[in-house]
């Protein structure tokens, strides 16, 4: 192999692991941002919900239900449930739930564990899920919101795609 054309190749290769480094950390990072903004918005629905449920009287279970049937910002296979601190299995299944059924299972473990920490993400399959723990001067709720973050998996998805054309093209 002549000398050109092993330093043409060399350079060639230094610079395409250059290129894929940096997309790598560009898709790495871009990803923890789309995950933390998506557990952003289910807190805040799960804390808005557990507030309005507990602080404002006028609010009850059919009432919020309703509020969050006109709501814009549902996800992609939302639920929402409000269980009472000292919730028992056996007893009932919670103070409100958005809807009756979910896609991810909701353990007393996982509610003891909400107590315990008063803040917790969890994943269940596709499912992004947070507990958290609400308290107001005269009552305590454990609230568990979870979603499927499909804009953000479709998000990445695009990202990964044109990533891939533009090292491809950079190849060549």
């Amino acid at each position: 192999m002549q000398i050109r054309a092993r330093l043409t190749f060399q350079f060639t290769l230094l610079v395409s692991v250059i290129v894929l480094a940096i997309f790598v950390v560009i898709y790495w990072l871009r990803n923890n941002y789309i995950e933390e903004e998506f557990y952003k918005r289910l807190t805040q629905k799960a804390s808005t919900s557990a507030e309005l449920l507990v602080t404002v009287k006028e609010v009850n279970a059919k009432l919020l239900k309703k509020i969050q049937k006109t709501n814009n910002d549902v996800l992609y296979r939302e639920s929402l449930t409000i269980y009472d601190y000292n919730y028992d299995k056996n007893k009932d299944i919670g103070v409100y739930a958005s809807n009756d059924t979910s896609g991810f299972k909701t353990t007393v473990d996982m509610l003891n564990q909400v107590r315990k920490q008063r803040f917790v993400k969890f994943k269940q399959g596709d499912f992004k899920i947070v507990g958290m723990l609400y308290i107001d001067r005269f009552k305590r709720v454990v609230t568990v919101a979870g979603a499927v973050d499909k804009a953000g998996q479709k998000d990445l998805e695009n990202l990964k795609n044109i990533m891939i054309s533009l090292f491809l093209a950079m190849l060549v």
